[in-house]
């Protein structure tokens, strides 16, 4: 699934751009719009964006000078120039940036359909080359299965021990695979080290493969850079045909080595109470989980509907979710879909049509007032969900409402 932002200061546009996208990718992109650079930058540190399509003038920070925050803080990212203006300047200056497109508003639909589907065509092609490099740091295989059995056996790392496995005071997690075979190593360790992790490999408990993962910066989440890593990973080898995608189990961030044994224990415990099919791509365990607290589809679905019952008129989105429950996007969709029968976007929309009912009964507000409190950005894009679901306006299904 693709992450697509598009920032631009007219909502109507912004949202039109993202009803059409929505229309012809179908379920191949979770969709997000900003109105500002300031929005556009807190949605870019808050997980991975895959493309972004940005209006050049824009009150503020313009969007070439957004494109350039993004080519610092997302590098990965493919920009689209999206704007009114084709002045040489502009087309100049997005070339400098290295700007995937450059598209005129006035263009046809299906053209810029056909020009994003060609940048879509860009990500695969390099999600699936770095996939196929092999650019880890790997120690020597003797050194670390030695060092890690120091740790699995609980004896004092010491400072040589934490100098060698490169954890000098800093968080650290592991993540155990619990269907990754060789096939798929090198692959594991391209896209972690993609993510400028540093690692080691070593095989624990009953011969285990496992992942010792720390970031160079400390201040960084680890949890969820691991996440964006794995999904990265997931998204490559489902190109590449892989039909059984590895899984992991993933301990909280550890800040001392001695805590080591402990949570490599807990991890092997929740793997082995989880059930065949079961095993979800990525899944945090936090301190002390049972499996079955933490391992159940079922217990999974059961916290989105309550979350996204409490939520539903902030942020629901799948980003969010994921944050939320430490499971990736692309399994979360599945397994509600699994569970369900339905697709987590539909139940999304049919929770916010139930939220908007209820305050259509409220003869005291009016549509603006209903479309602020329901949580749409503008009332536009609140009439085109109305249209969307209904089938009517708004006004005319504020008649229906009030006649029940």
């Amino acid at each position: 699934m693709y992450r697509i932002l598009i920032v631009d200061d007219e909502p109507y546009t912004a949202h039109a751009l993202s009803a059409m996208l929505e229309e012809a990718l179908n379920e191949e992109a979770e969709l997000y719009c900003a109105y500002s650079g300031a929005q556009a930058l807190e949605l870019l540190h808050s997980g991975r964006i895959d493309m972004l399509l940005c209006d050049v003038q824009m009150p503020g920070m313009t969007g070439l000078a957004l494109s350039e925050e993004v080519r610092r803080c997302q590098p990965q990212c493919k920009i689209i120039v999206f704007t009114a203006y084709g002045e040489f300047d502009y087309a100049y200056r997005a070339m400098q940036l290295n700007c995937a497109a450059y598209i005129l508003k006035s263009e046809p639909d299906e053209v810029i359909v056909k020009r994003i589907r060609e940048v879509l065509s860009c990500i695969d092609a390099e999600r699936s080359s770095r996939l196929r490099e092999e650019r880890g740091r790997l120690r020597a295989r003797h050194m670390t299965h030695y060092l890690l059995s120091q740790l699995l056996q609980e004896k004092p790392a010491g400072e040589e021990l934490d100098r060698l496995l490169g954890l000098q005071q800093a968080p650290f997690c592991i993540l155990l695979p619990l269907n990754a075979g060789e096939r798929s190593e090198k692959d594991i360790c391209a896209a972690l080290n993609a993510g400028n992790f540093s690692y080691v490999i070593g095989l624990g408990a009953d011969n285990q493969p496992f992942y010792l993962i720390q970031h160079p910066e400390n201040n960084i989440a680890l949890p969820m850079h691991i996440l964006e890593a794995l999904e990265e990973l997931h998204a490559g080898l489902r190109l590449r045909g892989e039909e059984e995608l590895p899984s992991f189990l993933i301990s909280p961030a550890l800040e001392e080595t001695k805590a080591f044994s402990a949570a490599w224990c807990r991890l092997l415990s929740v793997a082995a109470e989880m059930a065949p099919g079961d095993s979800p791509c990525v899944r945090i365990c936090p301190d002390g989980a049972s499996a079955d607290t933490f391992s159940s589809a079922c217990n999974t679905v059961f916290f989105l509907r309550e979350y996204i019952a409490e939520h539903i008129t902030g942020d629901v989105s799948l980003m969010q979710l994921s944050a939320r429950t430490g499971y990736n996007a692309d399994y979360i969709s599945r397994i509600f879909h699994r569970e369900t029968g339905q697709r987590i976007s539909d139940y999304i929309s049919a929770q916010k049509l139930s939220c908007v009912q209820r305050l259509m009964a409220d003869e005291s507000l009016g549509l603006d007032d209903i479309a602020r409190a329901a949580g749409f950005s503008s009332r536009s894009y609140f009439n085109r969900f109305i249209k969307k679901m209904t089938g009517v306006t708004a006004q005319q299904y504020r008649r229906q409402c009030l006649q029940k």
